[in-house]
Order: structure tokens, then sequence, then C-alpha cells
């Protein structure tokens, strides 16, 4: 069982778990005695959970910063201690965990949209629409509109370019169905 130092770690001070390895690259300073995945036989194995707080475009620093401080003081209130000793880091602030989430939005799309190939696929081509909602596939050219529209004017290409690619393939699916009905 996989889980992060966070949540895990009061588990194992307890002795209710045992920490066979941690991992990330180094020990984890709450749990110096727990080998990394790699010590422990698995070379070159790493992994990391990410999270984060996200607020509104164009958020001043100021605010960021302030809100920065307030959380990490928040996580080292006595719940059992300090919460995530060897996890917190500064907040970003349109920089790397910024381009970290485009990163993944943007792939996310990328994916999604390829996964939805095969519907439009199966409809246009082997004219088999049984099961295929008109309703839920107009909801989401709906949704995807509505999309396109907030990314022009936010005039944030990260969210209206893939937008264009929903679009064309809700009305895909939306117009087979139609047509094969």
């Amino acid at each position: 069982m996989f889980d992060n130092v966070p949540s895990i770690g009061p588990h194992v001070k307890a002795g209710r778990v045992r920490g066979l390895g941690v991992s990330s690259p180094k020990r984890a300073a709450s749990f110096p005695d727990i080998p990394t995945i790699a010590e422990a036989g698995v070379p070159g194995y790493e992994t990391n959970s990410w999270g984060g707080i996200i607020g509104p475009a164009r958020l001043p620093r100021e605010v960021v910063m302030k809100l920065n401080s307030e959380i990490r003081a928040a996580l080292k209130v006595p719940l059992g201690g300090r919460m995530a000793p060897d996890s917190i880091t500064a907040a970003g602030h349109g920089s790397q965990s910024d381009t970290f989430l485009r990163r993944i939005l943007g792939g996310m799309s990328a994916v999604s949209m390829l996964m939805t190939v095969p519907q439009v696929w199966i409809i246009w081509v082997n004219h088999h629409v049984a099961g295929v909602s008109v309703l839920s596939w107009s909801t989401y050219l709906v949704s995807a509109l509505l999309w396109f529209w907030y990314g022009v004017q936010q005039r944030d290409k990260n969210i209206y370019l893939p937008c264009i690619g929903w679009l064309g393939l809700d009305a895909g699916v939306i117009a087979g169905v139609v047509h094969f009905t």
C-alpha cells in the first residue's frame, strides 16, 4: 500500500502499520529509519504526489504569499504535531505550479479527446448508435461551447484551443446519432 507521509505518518508512529520504504529519492526527514524504495532493492524507483491550492487568474502576489504563509502555519498546528514537514514547498505564483498544472490540463485534454475518437468512429463507420445519448452529448457540446467562450474572454489558448476539438467531436457524435437513428 502506498500513501503519503502526512496521512500515513501518524499510523506508522503509533505502530499500527510498518513503513517499508518511501518513494521519494531521499529518506523522509520525519522517518529517517525507513529506507527509500531504491535503497530497499528497487533501484531508480521514484514517485511523488503533488497537491496544490489554486486561486483565480492574476491573483496578486501579496495575496498568494499571505495565503502561503497562513496555510503553512495551519499545517504546523497540532493534530499530532507538524502534518507535513517533508513535503511543504513554497507557493508558486504563475511559474512552476502554474506551468505544471497547464501541462497536466493540456495533456488530459488531448488524452480525453483521443479517447472519444473511437466513439465517433463506431458511429460513422459502423453506423452503431445504440446507447448513445443525444441529450448527454448535447450537454457536452454546450459545455465545450461555454468553455470555449470563457477561454476566448480570458485570452487563454490552453482553454479555448482544446475546446475547438471538443466542439468538433461532440458535434460529430450528435450528427451521427441523428443521421443513423
